[in-house]
């Protein structure tokens, strides 16, 4: 089977040396590159070029990305290339937020490959970024896709509603809980379409979970 995995953090441009990014190590998308490709599958892995991270197998294929619209991009490639996908698990951390205008202390729009530095300030706002996840069922659409919701708040019932929210608005098969608000000490969630929320304790519990949910396809 050929998994394609996504992981690491996005940026979104301030100017041409300035960005806004996440903390998003690319840790699990390693894991998980290295267990699917230990059981014999052919994995594919796009991972966020500020990923902290970086201990992948050499059998993994790496294609790295920077913003949400490269990843796109590159997914989209793939799918036009006409390659066999049986699975997209999409554990990057992308940008929730790109900029959408940068105004200077007296509230002028500002410009340039580099903001000058000897200001006052600025005032950045921000514009929600449509978000790739709703569309990998369009570019693989006989995929089973995986999505992730990390929640820094929260309790298990509403995090699990906003799993189960993401699988409807973007036709996904299984959502991801994890984050400090549904655990932690670490541990995982996954709640599928039919609303069921499954637990797995560590790396290596989830990897087995989504390994026997993929391979049973």
């Amino acid at each position: 089977m050929h998994i394609v995995i996504t992981c690491g953090p996005a940026y979104a441009p301030i100017d041409s040396v300035r960005r806004i990014t996440n903390t998003s190590s690319g840790r699990l998308g390693a894991i998980l590159s290295d267990f699917f490709l230990s059981r014999g599958h052919a994995v594919t892995c796009f991972r966020g070029e500020g990923a902290t991270f970086r201990g992948v197998s050499e059998g993994v294929k790496i294609h790295e990305f920077g913003t949400n619209d490269d990843l796109e991009k590159a997914l989209a490639k793939l799918a036009a290339s006409g390659a066999r996908v049986d699975a997209v698990l999409h554990a990057a951390a992308l940008c929730d937020f790109g900029i959408e205008t940068v105004r200077d202390e007296a509230g002028h729009p500002v410009q340039g490959s580099k903001l000058p530095s000897r200001v006052e300030g600025y005032t950045l706002r921000l514009k929600p970024l449509p978000k790739v996840i709703h569309r990998l069922r369009a570019l693989f659409p006989d995929a089973y896709l995986i999505g992730w919701k990390y929640e820094m708040e929260g309790n298990h019932e509403r995090i699990a509603a906003l799993g189960r929210r993401q699988i409807d608005e973007s036709r996904t098969n299984l959502c991801v809980l994890n984050g400090p608000g549904w655990d932690e000490s670490g541990g995982f969630g996954m709640v599928g379409a039919d609303g069921a929320v499954e637990e797995a304790r560590d790396f290596v519990a989830l990897a087995a979970s989504l390994m026997w949910r993929i391979e049973g396809l």
